[in-house]
């Protein structure tokens, strides 16, 4: 196939970072985690900000289904498909 000199841009989480970050979809329910850093374009990263999230804080996985989770952030509780969380670098801060 011809790509006619375009190339698409990668967004992409290409920052090596500490090797503790994981995508918040692999977070499992009860578990305290810090929001990293944000993977994407910057249309995802301003409708997360929209959201209300922001780096720094501290979100807790409430519950999970087949399709997505549940999530609460400064006392607001979220719902969100894997595919956005997976673009939500963490870290565990502790269980419950």
């Amino acid at each position: 196939m011809y790509d006619y000199g375009l190339r698409r841009k990668k967004w992409g989480c290409s920052k090596t970072g500490s090797s503790q970050s994981v995508p918040l979809a692999f977070q499992s329910p009860g578990r305290i985690c810090r929001i990293k850093r944000f993977c994407g374009g910057p249309g995802m990263k301003r409708h997360l900000d929209d959201l209300g999230l922001i780096s720094g804080d501290e979100i807790t996985v409430l519950a999970e289904n087949g399709g997505g989770l549940i999530v609460s952030c400064k006392g607001v509780r979220l719902a969100m498909n894997r595919g956005l969380a997976q673009h939500i670098m963490t870290e565990t801060i502790e269980e419950e």
